[in-house]
């Protein structure tokens, strides 16, 4: 997940059912990498929680960022990450921006 915000940092959470990152940095420009062992025959689902900092207001964003049904094809995903979306930038069908997940109130 690479940190394409404008100048600041990323702090990035993911997780599984079994599996949590904690809280990982990617300073600007940079970006943090997580590996799994892929079984074609398993349903995969991780998702993030993404925060930084905006005009002195604090943001959070959540986005699921392996999904088996849309991603079982990306054999190394690379994600890249602005305000606006969270962007594949690899894979057979080139980039493709998602909306974040809805906010929860």
């Amino acid at each position: 997940m690479n940190n394409r915000l404008n100048n600041t940092q990323l702090v990035i959470h993911c997780h599984d059912d079994q599996w949590d990152s904690k809280p990982q940095v990617a300073p600007i420009g940079q970006s943090w990498t997580f590996y799994f062992q892929h079984n074609p025959s398993s349903n995969y689902l991780f998702f993030c929680t993404f925060a930084w900092v905006e005009g002195g207001i604090f943001q959070v964003r959540r986005f699921n960022i392996y999904e088996t049904p849309r991603d079982y094809d990306c054999q190394q995903c690379i994600w890249a990450i602005t305000e606006e979306y969270p962007c594949r930038i690899s894979g057979p069908g080139g980039t493709e921006c998602y909306d974040w997940e809805p906010k929860h109130v």
